[in-house]
């Protein structure tokens, strides 16, 4: 991997506007878990195309998973979610309608766990932390609408309402989650 770094760096240094090459460059450092260097490269892949979704994603991921900036986080799954990619659709050749859609499914989950993240760092049952966890509850509602029939997002609205005081849709969330995916322990 430190050859991979050393030889980005290089590219990036006679080409920076390659978008590309530098995200790759911010997973590189993920996987180094150097996360301040994997957001300057995210960053500066956007800087050169701002609509390069999977980067912004990742960068909200770092955002708030590793570094509890829920608020910036919250501000690039919202840029994924409001974008508007241009749809492609060539039969038996190529179909980004599907993955652009799956896209949004999942920067609302992302924003779901952000806004109940940011909820929990602001302490129990305070009014600012219920504020946070009903934002949390409607990603997770507008995720269901694009990832139909996924545990996780299932799983995380019922954990909401769990801690919202809502125990009876928690415990049909829950029952939901247990149906989708059987196996895993959480739900039960």
């Amino acid at each position: 991997y430190q050859s991979a770094v050393e030889n980005y760096r290089i590219g990036l240094k006679h080409y920076p506007e390659h978008a590309i090459a530098s995200c790759n460059l911010g997973n590189i450092y993920v996987s180094f878990e150097n996360y301040y260097e994997a957001v300057n490269a995210y960053e500066n892949a956007l800087k050169y195309n701002p609509n390069y979704m999977v980067c912004r994603m990742d960068l909200g991921i770092i955002l708030a998973e590793k570094m509890a900036d829920y608020d910036k986080a919250i501000q690039e799954y919202g840029r994924v979610i409001h974008s508007r990619p241009f749809l492609i659709h060539i039969p038996f050749v190529f179909n980004n309608k599907e993955t652009a859609k799956a896209n949004k499914g999942i920067a609302y989950y992302n924003m779901g766990l952000a806004y109940r993240g940011k909820a929990v760092y602001m302490g129990e049952d305070t009014a600012i932390s219920i504020k946070y966890l009903k934002k949390a509850k409607e990603s997770y509602e507008n995720a269901e609408k694009y990832l139909k029939d996924d545990y996780d997002n299932t799983f995380n609205l019922a954990l909401t309402n769990h801690l919202l005081g809502s125990y009876s849709e928690a415990a049909d969330g829950y029952c939901d989650a247990i149906n989708i995916k059987p196996d895993s322990f959480e739900a039960h």
